[in-house]
Parts: C-alpha cells; sequence; structure tokens
C-alpha cells in the first residue's frame, strides 16, 4: 500500500453444522473490518438455509441455539447481500481481503453460501486470504513466539487477549479475537523489523 492508504481487512469467522462443507449447514457469521490496526465495524448473521444439515456433535463446541436461528435467520441470499453492503464501502477501488483464523474453512462456507443465493462470490473477493493460524505457525517457526500451538485459544492464553468467555465459541466474538490477535502479530513484526 502507498503511503497514505488504508490497509482493510474483513475478519469473518463462522459457526457451522458441522466440518463438511458440502453437507453441513452455516449458522451463524461473524465479521469485523479490520483498518490499520482498529476494528471500526462489526456485524453477526444467524443464516437460515433452505435445507438445514447439522452434525449433532458440533453443537456441543459452539453458542449457537438453533431456535434462534429458525427465529433470527436470514436467507444466504439476503445474508450475502448484507455482507456486501456492509463491507464494500471499505473496500471502494478493490476486491475484499478475508482475513481469519483457519481461514480456509471460513471461506469455503461463505462462498458456498453465495452460490447457495446466486450472488458472484469471485466478483467481490480476492483469492488473497490471510490466515492468523498460519502466522503463528510461522513465527512459532522462526522462534519468535514461545508456543507450539496454532490454535485459537492457544493464542488467546499467549497473548493475553481479551475475550468474553460467554461468548467464546460464537460467530462474532472469535471473529473480535482474531482481528485483536493480527493486530498483536503485525505488532511484533513491526517491532522486530
Amino acid at each position: 500500500m502507498g503511503k497514505g492508504s488504508m490497509t482493510n481487512y474483513l475478519v469473518i469467522d463462522t459457526e457451522t453444522g458441522g466440518l463438511d462443507v458440502s453437507r453441513n449447514s452455516l449458522l451463524t457469521l461473524g465479521a469485523l473490518i479490520w483498518s490499520d490496526g482498529k476494528l471500526v465495524a462489526e456485524k453477526e448473521w444467524f443464516v437460515r438455509e433452505p435445507r438445514m444439515e447439522i452434525d449433532p456433535s458440533s453443537l456441543e463446541h459452539h453458542q449457537v441455539d438453533l431456535r434462534e436461528v429458525a427465529s433470527k435467520g436470514q436467507s444466504p441470499k439476503e445474508v450475502s447481500e448484507e455482507l456486501l453492503a456492509f463491507a464494500k464501502p471499505h473496500f471502494p477501488e478493490e476486491k475484499i481481503v478475508l482475513l481469519g483464523h483457519n481461514i480456509q474453512f471460513d471461506a469455503a462456507y461463505v462462498k458456498r453460501m453465495f452460490e447457495m443465493a446466486g450472488v458472484d462470490y469471485e466478483a467481490a473477493f480476492s483469492h488473497r486470504l490471510i490466515d492468523t493460524s498460519t502466522i503463528l505457525g510461522v513465527l512459532s517457526l522462526a522462534g519468535r513466539i514461545p508456543i507450539s500451538g496454532r490454535g485459537l485459544s492457544e493464542a488467546i492464553d499467549h497473548f493475553k487477549l481479551p475475550i468474553d468467555p460467554a461468548r467464546r465459541h460464537t460467530a462474532l466474538e472469535d471473529a473480535r479475537v482474531t482481528a485483536l490477535l493480527f493486530t498483536k502479530l503485525v505488532e511484533l513484526l513491526r517491532a522486530t523489523s
């Protein structure tokens, strides 16, 4: 980025009905705008797919109440359009770059939602993805941080990131803490360069 330009990323997290993107449903999507180290906007959606496919064991890992999904959920088309309306003003001249922890998983669910909605994912989103899990792995390998794993919980503990334990494993709270983690990682790299 040139001098005076802003660096923006769309930080996302999803909570899903399982780990199989081809079969299990997207339940919630949390999104934040990270702009040069500041969190400038945030939003969370419940997604009500036409046919809900849920692996019961997935409900043990997140805080999603399926009754809330049923009552507050919006169609994939509505969520896709609202996500673009939320993010696009922060990316006026470029495609949206997604950032997350294990971002490939979340991006695959967002892409699937756009396909279900008949909305062109490729037109709005960059093929570039930023993964905080990968950055943690590289910094650990280089001996820059003393953690061996790449999990979000270990990073939260190491960097003493503020998190609401009652909201951990909700899409918005996990997106928020991922954005805070990314800021810490950028600060760590700046301090040693």
